[in-house]
């Protein structure tokens, strides 16, 4: 796993900025179209076998950029192809602290500003058979929000959007994790135990086609409504063995994130 971060201003491009200094230096992710307009890219990732997915990005705005799944992409005509995520989700940029949590299958994106951070996740799972092309995107629909997107456990507000191509089962669809519901997002994730000590899990995920975990929220723990008892707030960190691993991130719904 890698991990990066920075300052990053609310402007139009900065995010492409930061992708074309972090992400490419991960060999399952390619720049497919460089073509499709000003500010606007699209990137492959690949298991270097038979699967792969693609991420459109455009970054013309200063406070948002789009952001979509694809099946497939025809880097002649510029456009997506098959199935994808729908369109007008997005992620929001702000004059803020960045960071980049990144492995091999997906990466998760989150800026720290003076009232609010945002996380966004891209790609796949841990997934209970790594034969299921089943990318997911965690993103929104409002440009503006006091929840963090990733704290939610899933699409429990109007704006969240947690999205799977699954790509197996050849349909799109919502996911949520195993403990989502239909008010605060997440319950059990993360509990401060009567022993003084943090129990954290990441959870199992499951689509809204079958509701069959196919599974883990890979390197996330949704807080919600537990902030209070767990004791800690947006920028806190938790060590294991004296070494950083977990990162708090969010403002309105919390979510912790694997670093290493």
């Amino acid at each position: 796993m890698s991990y990066y971060t920075g300052s990053q201003t609310a402007a139009v491009g900065s995010l492409l900025s930061i992708l074309a200094a972090t992400l490419l230096l991960n060999s399952h992710w390619t720049v497919e179209d460089a073509s499709v307009g000003t500010n606007n890219k699209t990137y492959k990732w690949s298991d270097g076998d038979s699967q792969e997915f693609y991420l459109n990005i455009d970054d013309n705005y200063v406070s948002w950029p789009i952001v979509r799944l694809w099946q497939g992409w025809d880097s002649v005509n510029h456009a997506g192809t098959g199935l994808s995520t729908p369109s007008g989700t997005m992620f929001v940029k702000q004059d803020a602290t960045y960071k980049i949590h990144y492995n091999d299958d997906r990466f998760i994106y989150s800026n720290m500003g003076t009232n609010y951070t945002y996380s966004f996740y891209v790609g796949q799972v841990r997934r209970f058979n790594a034969a299921y092309n089943m990318p997911v995107l965690v993103a929104t629909t409002a440009t503006y929000s006091s929840d963090n997107p990733m704290g939610h456990g899933g699409p429990a507000t109007t704006s969240t959007k947690f999205y799977c191509l699954d790509l197996y089962n050849m349909i799109q669809t919502n996911f949520h994790t195993m403990f989502h519901n239909n008010y605060d997002g997440c319950w059990s994730m993360g509990n401060k135990t009567y022993a003084g000590v943090y129990y954290l899990q990441e959870p199992m995920v499951v689509t809204a086609f079958n509701y069959k975990p196919f599974g883990i929220f890979d390197g996330v723990i949704p807080i919600s409504g537990q902030v209070a008892s767990l004791g800690i707030a947006d920028g806190d960190t938790i060590t294991v063995g004296g070494v950083t691993v977990w990162d708090v991130l969010g403002s309105g719904h919390l979510v912790i994130l694997k670093r290493t």
